[in-house]
């Protein structure tokens, strides 16, 4: 199971010029999207409205520091993982339907006896969304 999840099939990294490729945080985040893994690159504002791209910093041309920091590479990597778990698709007229119902990829990874399966960097920033979209009060 371990080779499975650290392969590409759950996730991939995109690196195109023709998406957002910078913005002025230096920080992590992570969001659910459910539209087209084509249109992700004309959405990035609405996905990610605290993190806008392509805002230019103004900066002091005298302190090293803050060239440095004038923008940080947006690194798109998408983990599809949340597909083989059950999860809600609503369409346009507001009707919400169950895919996968009753399914829980995480009770398959429970009830495997490969405990290394909790490693794998996949899984682990599949928890950590779980955690931090449904979890964690704010």
């Amino acid at each position: 199971m371990c080779g499975l999840l650290e392969s590409n099939i759950f996730s991939t990294t995109i690196d195109f010029d023709e998406w957002p490729a910078n913005h002025g945080i230096d920080d992590e985040a992570s969001s659910a999207y459910n539209g087209s893994f084509f249109a992700l690159r004309y959405n990035y504002n609405a996905i990610f409205p605290d993190y806008p791209a392509g805002e230019e910093t103004e900066i002091d041309p005298d302190d090293p520091a803050a060239r440095r920091a004038k923008g940080f590479k947006i690194r798109y990597k998408i983990n599809l993982l949340p597909t083989v778990d059950e999860y809600v698709i609503e369409d346009s007229g507001g009707y919400r339907t169950i895919v996968n119902e009753g399914k829980s990829f995480i009770d398959a990874c429970c009830d495997s006896e490969e405990i290394d399966v909790f490693d794998v960097e996949n899984l682990q920033e599949y928890l950590d969304f779980k955690w931090d979209r449904f979890a964690r009060q704010k």
